[in-house]
């Protein structure tokens, strides 16, 4: 009997974001070849109830959590990315002031 729906979906959502830009592309592999041996390790025949295969769902809902969190983390550093230190009159034009000239 193959895994179930829930885990063919978790290795499914694991490999997507393995496949995210964001991920490295030299190790793709190696990672992409440990999550399907681990998921074809803990494949349970017939009815049994095996733990190992629910600490391999949790496992794997860990793993998926903290790539996708990564990567959503890595994009709100992109987008929010400060752009430096700025001058007090760039400030108080930001907020609609003009600061007042100071003839020296």
């Amino acid at each position: 009997m193959s895994a179930g729906p829930a885990i063919k979906q978790l290795v499914h959502g694991l490999l997507r974001e393995l496949h995210s830009p964001a991920s490295r592309h030299g190790v793709l592999g190696i990672y992409r070849a440990h999550v399907m041996d681990t998921a074809r390790r803990f494949r349970v025949t017939g009815e049994e109830h095996c733990r190992a295969r629910d600490e391999l769902a949790h496992l794997g809902a860990l793993y998926h959590s903290y790539l996708s969190s990564r990567r959503r983390h890595q994009l709100l550093l992109q987008t929010y990315k400060g752009g430096g230190e700025r001058t007090t009159a760039d400030t108080a034009a930001m907020v609609g002031f003009k600061l007042p000239h100071d003839p020296r």
